[in-house]
């Protein structure tokens, strides 16, 4: 397991992706990508180019033959994914398109409560 270590998440992630597709290195075959709180990585209003290159990043992981499967988790309040998913507060300026595309029709709901024991 690693967890790159970087006071911000978002470039951690990013410098992690950037190495992985410019010189293919650093995942692995049968990876799993934990993005716990995936909101920081994808919604930067510091940075909103920062969180879109990511979102471009994640699917080319999937894509590159030579790595074998990966599989990227991404965990979300349902606030968050609803800021993220739902459509663009306007037209004109969608700075999360990639965001909105990467996680179409990509979520998986959890209940609330867990069920009584029997």
């Amino acid at each position: 397991m690693e967890h790159p270590i970087d006071h911000s998440r978002p470039n951690a992630i990013a410098q992690v992706l950037n190495d992985a597709l410019v010189i293919r290195l650093r995942i692995a075959p049968r990876t799993v990508i934990w993005l716990n709180d995936t909101q920081h990585y994808l919604f930067n209003a510091a940075d909103p180019e920062l969180g879109e290159r990511i979102a471009v990043g994640l699917p080319d992981l999937l894509v590159a033959p030579e790595r074998g499967p990966v599989l990227i988790v991404g965990t979300m309040w349902p606030k968050h994914f609803a800021a993220l998913a739902g459509p663009p507060a306007t037209d004109v300026d969608d700075r999360h398109a990639q965001a909105r595309a990467l996680l179409a029709a990509r979520d998986l709901a959890v209940t609330s409560t867990f069920a009584g024991h029997r």
